[in-house]
Protein backbone atom coordinates (compact mmCIF):
# COMPACT_ATOMS: atom_id res chain seq x y z
CA UNK A 1 0.00 0.00 0.00
CA UNK A 2 1.28 3.06 -0.91
CA UNK A 3 2.25 6.05 2.06
CA UNK A 4 -0.31 9.10 1.95
CA UNK A 5 0.02 12.14 3.90
CA UNK A 6 -1.29 10.90 7.02
CA UNK A 7 0.61 7.52 6.98
CA UNK A 8 2.42 8.84 10.23
CA UNK A 9 -0.71 8.89 11.86
CA UNK A 10 -1.82 5.73 10.42
CA UNK A 11 0.75 4.19 11.55
CA UNK A 12 0.48 5.63 15.00
CA UNK A 13 -2.92 4.37 16.03
CA UNK A 14 -2.49 0.71 14.24
CA UNK A 15 -2.30 -0.41 18.49
CA UNK A 16 -5.81 1.44 18.58
CA UNK A 17 -7.26 -1.10 15.73
CA UNK A 18 -9.28 -3.22 18.48
CA UNK A 19 -10.38 -0.46 20.70
CA UNK A 20 -13.86 -0.58 21.58
CA UNK A 21 -14.11 2.97 22.40
CA UNK A 22 -14.00 5.97 20.41
CA UNK A 23 -10.76 8.07 19.78
CA UNK A 24 -9.81 10.85 18.05
CA UNK A 25 -6.83 12.83 16.45
CA UNK A 26 -5.82 15.60 18.37
CA UNK A 27 -3.91 18.33 18.12
CA UNK A 28 -1.95 19.93 14.96
CA UNK A 29 -2.76 16.39 13.26
CA UNK A 30 -6.13 17.26 13.45
CA UNK A 31 -5.93 20.17 12.08
CA UNK A 32 -4.15 18.94 8.95
CA UNK A 33 -7.06 15.89 8.80
CA UNK A 34 -9.15 18.37 8.64
CA UNK A 35 -7.59 20.42 6.16
CA UNK A 36 -7.20 17.32 3.87
CA UNK A 37 -3.19 17.91 4.00
CA UNK A 38 0.16 18.26 5.66
CA UNK A 39 0.57 22.04 6.50
CA UNK A 40 3.39 21.81 8.91
CA UNK A 41 5.85 19.36 10.93
CA UNK A 42 4.86 17.64 13.85
CA UNK A 43 6.48 16.36 17.10
CA UNK A 44 3.70 13.83 17.88
CA UNK A 45 0.53 12.24 17.13
CA UNK A 46 -2.19 13.05 19.81
CA UNK A 47 -5.32 11.27 20.67
CA UNK A 48 -8.19 12.45 22.65
CA UNK A 49 -10.28 9.91 24.74
CA UNK A 50 -12.86 10.23 27.42
CA UNK A 51 -11.19 9.70 30.54
CA UNK A 52 -13.48 7.18 31.77
CA UNK A 53 -12.22 4.75 28.76
CA UNK A 54 -8.47 5.38 29.90
CA UNK A 55 -8.66 1.68 31.34
CA UNK A 56 -9.72 0.02 27.86
CA UNK A 57 -6.74 2.02 26.16
CA UNK A 58 -4.56 0.74 29.13
CA UNK A 59 -6.12 -2.99 28.97
CA UNK A 60 -5.98 -3.17 25.10
CA UNK A 61 -1.98 -2.07 25.31
CA UNK A 62 -0.87 -4.74 27.85
CA UNK A 63 2.96 -4.58 28.14
CA UNK A 64 3.26 -1.50 27.45
CA UNK A 65 4.71 1.38 30.45
CA UNK A 66 2.33 3.97 31.28
CA UNK A 67 2.89 7.82 32.18
CA UNK A 68 0.58 10.47 33.91
CA UNK A 69 1.11 14.16 33.83
CA UNK A 70 0.32 15.71 36.53
CA UNK A 71 -1.14 19.22 36.63
CA UNK A 72 0.40 22.07 36.16
CA UNK A 73 1.98 24.35 33.53
CA UNK A 74 4.72 21.93 33.44
CA UNK A 75 3.10 18.64 34.75
CA UNK A 76 5.98 16.20 35.20
CA UNK A 77 5.40 12.51 33.91
CA UNK A 78 5.06 10.20 36.79
CA UNK A 79 4.21 6.45 36.29
CA UNK A 80 0.15 5.99 36.34
CA UNK A 81 -0.57 3.05 38.65
CA UNK A 82 -1.87 -0.08 37.79
CA UNK A 83 -4.77 -0.36 39.42
CA UNK A 84 -4.83 3.63 39.80
CA UNK A 85 -8.02 5.51 38.80
CA UNK A 86 -7.17 9.03 37.29
CA UNK A 87 -8.39 12.11 38.43
CA UNK A 88 -7.98 15.73 37.62
CA UNK A 89 -6.21 17.17 37.22
CA UNK A 90 -4.26 14.81 35.17
CA UNK A 91 -5.38 15.02 32.07
CA UNK A 92 -3.02 13.16 29.70
CA UNK A 93 -1.09 9.53 29.55
CA UNK A 94 1.80 8.75 27.65
CA UNK A 95 2.12 4.48 26.27
CA UNK A 96 5.36 3.34 25.73
CA UNK A 97 5.08 0.15 23.24
CA UNK A 98 7.11 -2.13 22.10
CA UNK A 99 9.64 -1.12 19.13
CA UNK A 100 9.36 1.96 19.99
CA UNK A 101 5.98 3.01 19.45
CA UNK A 102 4.83 5.99 21.47
CA UNK A 103 1.08 7.41 21.76
CA UNK A 104 0.38 10.40 24.02
CA UNK A 105 -3.42 10.53 25.06
CA UNK A 106 -5.93 13.58 26.19
CA UNK A 107 -8.22 12.92 29.12
CA UNK A 108 -11.23 14.31 27.91
CA UNK A 109 -13.97 15.24 30.28
CA UNK A 110 -17.73 14.63 30.25
CA UNK A 111 -20.18 11.27 30.08
CA UNK A 112 -21.36 9.57 27.26
CA UNK A 113 -23.99 12.31 25.89
CA UNK A 114 -22.24 15.43 26.69
CA UNK A 115 -18.57 16.60 26.66
CA UNK A 116 -17.24 19.03 28.86
CA UNK A 117 -14.16 21.62 28.53
CA UNK A 118 -11.74 20.80 31.36
CA UNK A 119 -10.44 24.24 31.30
CA UNK A 120 -13.56 25.47 31.73
CA UNK A 121 -16.54 22.91 32.34
CA UNK A 122 -19.57 25.84 31.04
CA UNK A 123 -18.41 25.07 28.14
CA UNK A 124 -20.10 21.70 27.16
CA UNK A 125 -21.44 20.09 23.53
CA UNK A 126 -22.74 17.06 22.67
CA UNK A 127 -20.37 14.67 22.35
CA UNK A 128 -21.19 13.96 18.46
CA UNK A 129 -20.26 17.51 18.23
CA UNK A 130 -16.67 16.48 19.75
CA UNK A 131 -15.33 14.74 16.52
CA UNK A 132 -15.67 13.82 13.49
CA UNK A 133 -14.29 11.54 10.01
CA UNK A 134 -11.84 13.27 7.98
CA UNK A 135 -11.89 12.68 3.96
CA UNK A 136 -9.04 10.29 4.87
CA UNK A 137 -11.09 8.33 7.14
CA UNK A 138 -9.41 8.56 10.51
CA UNK A 139 -11.68 10.26 13.41
CA UNK A 140 -10.19 13.36 14.67
CA UNK A 141 -11.22 16.06 17.03
CA UNK A 142 -13.91 19.15 15.56
CA UNK A 143 -11.54 22.19 14.28
CA UNK A 144 -13.55 24.64 16.70
CA UNK A 145 -12.79 22.02 19.71
CA UNK A 146 -9.15 21.82 18.99
CA UNK A 147 -8.84 26.00 18.29
CA UNK A 148 -10.51 26.34 21.74
CA UNK A 149 -7.94 24.55 23.17
CA UNK A 150 -5.19 26.12 21.35
CA UNK A 151 -6.87 29.46 22.41
CA UNK A 152 -5.30 29.63 25.81
CA UNK A 153 -1.65 30.85 24.84
CA UNK A 154 -1.30 30.74 21.22
CA UNK A 155 2.09 29.35 19.99
CA UNK A 156 3.80 30.08 16.15
CA UNK A 157 2.44 27.02 15.67
CA UNK A 158 -1.00 27.45 17.18
CA UNK A 159 -1.17 30.41 15.08
CA UNK A 160 -0.56 28.82 11.76
CA UNK A 161 -3.32 26.56 12.97
CA UNK A 162 -5.84 28.72 13.75
CA UNK A 163 -5.30 30.51 10.21
CA UNK A 164 -5.73 26.81 8.37
CA UNK A 165 -8.84 26.27 10.17
CA UNK A 166 -10.87 29.48 9.93
CA UNK A 167 -12.08 29.34 6.72
CA UNK A 168 -13.60 26.00 7.46
CA UNK A 169 -15.92 26.41 10.44
CA UNK A 170 -19.66 27.31 9.33
CA UNK A 171 -20.87 30.33 10.92
CA UNK A 172 -22.19 28.46 13.81
CA UNK A 173 -18.83 26.47 14.34
CA UNK A 174 -17.14 30.63 14.34
CA UNK A 175 -20.09 31.64 16.57
CA UNK A 176 -19.65 28.95 19.31
CA UNK A 177 -15.93 29.57 19.18
CA UNK A 178 -15.86 33.10 19.73
CA UNK A 179 -18.61 32.87 22.90
CA UNK A 180 -16.54 30.10 24.08
CA UNK A 181 -12.68 32.17 24.49
CA UNK A 182 -14.49 34.98 25.04
CA UNK A 183 -16.02 33.07 28.24
CA UNK A 184 -13.14 30.87 29.25
CA UNK A 185 -10.08 32.78 27.41
CA UNK A 186 -11.60 36.40 27.67
CA UNK A 187 -8.89 38.67 25.52
CA UNK A 188 -7.66 36.44 23.53
CA UNK A 189 -7.45 38.21 19.97
CA UNK A 190 -8.93 35.23 17.73
CA UNK A 191 -12.28 36.27 19.79
CA UNK A 192 -11.81 39.60 17.74
CA UNK A 193 -10.81 37.65 14.81
CA UNK A 194 -13.91 35.54 14.65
Amino acid sequence: MPKDEFSRVREAVLPLADLQAPWFVAGGWAVDLSAGGVTRAHKDVDLAIARSDAPAVRTLLHGWSWQKASGGLHGRLEPWGADEILKPPVHELHAYGPGGRALEFLLEEGDAANWVYRRDARVTLPRAAFGKKSASGLPCVSPAIVLLYKAKEPTADDQADFKTLLPLLDASWRTWLKRTIELSHPGRRWARQL
